[in-house]
Order: structure tokens, then sequence, then C-alpha cells
């Protein structure tokens, strides 16, 4: 990976998400500067390159009041705890580029089809799917624009995969510490190569698939449908935080301001006031959440 895809990588992160000011602007500059003056780095492999322009990215960000950002947990003081989520279908895709022909492979990006309802029968990327592992100079977490250009490749989609936890700490409740994956569970009840990691933990970045010399391939995950915890109304779902108040027909319309997050919260709809929303389908509020501790972030 040359120079120059590097810094149009980490300028890109920055630009879709602040609009920064002189002094972060400087504070940018220094971190790319610090990324190309290391030997080391500058003969390296293009997969370090990309990852310390994803570290330094997220680390500028985490300087400024920007929104938080791909694969990081929800706290209880962050600003976006106590939002309403809606449910929204989706299906997971990949795109077949890789080496093995209409098998999934390492090479293979995924993709997070955020489709409009239930019969959507679309399998191509669209706009404002979202990139679950690196593509060309996206990072994981970016939504597709209209002018990307992976817009309407194709895709095949991911069957019988799910959204699993490893409960490393030993407390037996999943916590702000466990990391997350999207799992292959034909294969079973344990981490396998081609496995993409939803958080980054110990030596790995979130949106990096697990390969067979990685420490975490063959660690135990449970479904997060089945999580252990106090209360056995937990559920885990995809949602989305209606951010611009766009409604069709009473319901939510999920568009690119809208952030994604994989809902893992108790919702009481009977005291939470939903007054604020606009002609809002009471029968859709069923299908409602909130942003709440431990939930994790899927977009940027």
């Amino acid at each position: 990976m040359k120079k120059k895809k590097i810094i149009y990588t980490l300028d890109s992160k920055l630009n879709d998400i602040i609009q920064a000011g002189p002094e972060m602007k400087k504070k940018v500059t220094d971190l790319k500067r610090s990324i190309l003056d290391v030997p080391l780095i500058r003969a390296s492999c293009p997969f370090m390159m990309l990852s310390l322009a994803l570290i330094f990215a997220n680390m500028a960000m985490a300087a400024t009041n920007a929104p938080y950002v791909f694969s990081s947990k929800v706290n209880f003081n962050d600003f976006d705890a106590g939002n309403p989520l809606y449910n929204i279908c989706f299906n997971l895709g990949f795109r077949d580029i890789g080496k093995e022909r209409n098998i999934y492979d390492e090479k293979d990006p995924v993709y997070l089809d955020m489709a409009v309802n239930a019969e959507d029968e679309n399998i191509y990327v669209g706009i404002n799917d979202i990139r679950l592992t690196p593509f060309a100079n996206f990072l994981p977490g970016s939504k597709v624009r209209r002018i990307d250009a992976d817009i309407n490749a194709p895709l095949l989609y991911l069957i019988n995969w799910s959204f699993v936890c490893s409960e490393l700490d030993g407390n037996e409740i999943y916590d702000l510490r466990d990391p997350l994956y999207l799992h292959n569970r034909t294969l079973g009840n344990e981490i396998v190569p081609g496995d993409i990691r939803l958080t980054s933990f110990r030596d790995f970045i979130a949106g990096t698939k697990v390969m067979n010399s990685d420490w975490d391939a063959g660690i135990s995950v449970f479904d997060l449908d089945g999580l252990p915890t106090n209360d056995m109304n937990h559920i885990a779902a995809i949602r989305f935080y209606n951010a611009n108040g766009n409604y069709l027909e009473g319901k939510p319309v999920y568009d690119s301001p809208d952030a994604v997050y994989l809902d893992i919260s108790f919702f009481d709809r009977y005291t939470m006031d939903l007054s604020f929303i606009p002609d809002v389908n009471e029968s859709y509020i069923e299908s409602m959440g909130m942003v709440d501790a431990n939930d994790l972030r899927l977009s940027i």
C-alpha cells in the first residue's frame, strides 16, 4: 500500500465524520507524519499500514466531540445513551472477489445489507449499506454512497451466521470487556477462520478476519440471543437511531445520518416517553429498543 493511499484513508475517515478546527488539523497532520516517517512502517506490509491508519484516526476522533467510532461499546454516560432505536430488516452478504469462487474466503469484503423491508430481494450493495470489513479506502463501519466503487456490486448472502460473544473475564455476564464477533454457526460454537471481529481486542482491530494462527481462533462463543444475563428480557437486534426524524406512514425511515447499533438491552416501551415522535405507528413500538450500556456501534 502506497503512502498516498494511507493518507487518503486517514483523511477520508476524518473528513467524513468531523469538521476539524485548526488545532485538530495540526494533530492529524502530526499523526500522518508519525505513520510515514518510521522506516519499519514504510517497509512493512500493507496490513500494518492500514491498521495504523485505523488506530490513529480513531485516536484523533476520540480527542474531539465527534460521534463514537465503529466497534465501540456504549457506556452509561455516553451522549447517545437513551436514544430510541428501531428495528430494521437486514441481511449479511459478501462480495465474491477472492480466490475461491462462489465461496466466502478471507479476501471477500462483508456488508450489512440494510434491506428496506422483509420482502426486499436486493442482492446488491446499496446506498447506506454498511461495510463490516475494509474495502479499498473504505473503513469498517462506513456507509456506501452513490459514488462509491462498490455500489451495485453483487452480493452473496452469508447463511447461518450470527452475532456472538466470547465471555473471557469469567464473570458469566456480558459486559464492556467481552469481545464480539460475526460467526459462522455452521462450524460450531468456537471461533473459526473467516469469522469477523466486531470489537478490537488485544492485537487485532475490529473489522479484521480471524486466521488459523490467531490467538482467538478456537475460543468458545455463544449467540447473543442466548446471553447469560440477570434479566431474561434482554434481547439482541440490529436497530437504528432515526437521527433526522424521517417518518413514512408512522414508521421511521433509515437513511445516511442514522446510527446503527447491535442493541443488547432491555426496553420498557410502557415507561419511555414517546411523545416527541411525530405520528408514530403504535404497532411499530413493539419492535423498538433503546441505546443502552454495552450496545455495539456498527456505523460511522
